[in-house]
């Protein structure tokens, strides 16, 4: 999914469901840093706030990349980039490892992992006094979220390197109701991306108004995948989610027609369709807003792993504002609870 769903959605859906605006763009906000924290290496931050204690690394805080954009400066074939990334991230396996053989690996929408990630979230946020507390808990429900929504973007597809998961063959798009399949040179092109992920089929699962299919080259099923209804099937469960955690009666079948409408538009970057759509307080997503709100000093606004120099040669301060560090605390903690819980020696290199 891109940032019309994981930023726009999500902070329509919250204030839907009856959180402030201020509240529900914390949660947005965290939800879409997912794919942009590719912070990577420990840095010097001169006055680290208490919390962040337990990520010091030789007095230098270790945060926790979650963006798999950026992995082509690493190397997508590391396992460690499969186990501390993909997976808890972006392509959660289905269900908890209980000692069966195969594991099975390949997202499935709805997934009682993924029902269980987000459910730990929810009880931290009923939980959480007001304040920073809840400030965080807001934070770990965006990042959960980010990984709860790509369950139906990414279902078929897995976060290891594995051609059984992840190759596939004969990629079309539907345009103007017939089906178009793509010339043997973009198919060529395609089959060239690693199988890891959804990289063979590129930007398709996570366009929202994109209808299109392939062939799972394992066992050569056809698999058509309606964006703009599995978008729309993950903006319900998580509005009934976040009405249930408010105590808020949900009113899905008043909304729904508006959110397809929204699906079905190309996205925009600056989500302008959903701001007018739903006339809600102004959208805003900036992909250094965490840092630049939690950390003054050096440049705060990489965007790639080839910033100039180390991270370690930065010289930052922390704010008063703790956000960018709650953010990798729970994306710690989220790593944590999903490696913990899947087959780890199964992934390849």
């Amino acid at each position: 999914m891109q940032q019309d769903f994981h930023y726009a959605a999500i902070r329509v859906l919250a204030e839907q469901a009856g959180f402030s605006p201020d509240e529900a763009q914390c949660i947005a906000l965290a939800s879409q840093y997912v794919d942009d924290a590719v912070e990577h290496k420990p840095m010097g931050i001169e006055n680290p706030p208490a919390c962040a204690q337990k990520m010091l690394k030789e007095g230098f805080f270790d945060p926790v990349c979650t963006a798999h954009k950026g992995l082509r400066y690493l190397t997508y074939a590391r396992k460690d980039s499969q186990r501390k990334v993909y997976i808890p991230f972006h392509f959660l396996p289905p269900d908890e490892d209980h000692g069966q053989k195969p594991f099975r690996y390949r997202v499935s929408p709805d997934s009682p992992l993924a029902r269980d990630l987000l459910t730990q979230a929810l009880l931290a946020l009923k939980s959480a006094d007001e304040g920073q507390a809840r400030r965080r808990a807001l934070i770990k429900l965006g990042i959960a979220l980010h990984s709860y929504a790509d369950t139906w973007a990414h279902q078929g597809f897995s976060g290891r390197l594995s051609a059984q998961d992840n190759d596939i063959e004969e990629l079309a798009v539907k345009k103007k109701g017939r089906w178009e399949p793509l010339n043997a040179f973009q198919q060529l092109i395609h089959n060239m991306a690693p199988d890891i992920g959804h990289a063979e089929a590129v930007h398709f699962p996570d366009t929202a108004c994109l209808q299109w299919r392939y062939v799972q080259d394992e066992d050569g099923q056809e698999v058509t995948a309606d964006n703009p209804s599995r978008f729309l099937e993950a903006a319900r469960r998580i509005y009934l989610h976040l009405c249930a955690i408010n105590g808020k009666l949900p009113q899905w079948q008043s909304v729904e027609d508006t959110f397809m409408h929204c699906f079905e538009q190309e996205a925009d970057e600056d989500s302008s369709v959903w701001q007018q759509t739903f006339q809600v307080s102004p959208f805003g997503y900036d992909m250094h807003r965490f840092r630049r709100d939690s950390l003054v000093g050096d440049r705060v606004d990489w965007d790639d792993f080839q910033l100039a120099g180390d991270f370690a040669c930065l010289q930052l301060k922390a704010t008063e504002n703790h956000d960018w560090f709650f953010f990798h605390l729970e994306a710690k903690a989220q790593r944590e609870y999903i490696t913990k819980r899947i087959r780890n020696d199964l992934l390849s290199l």
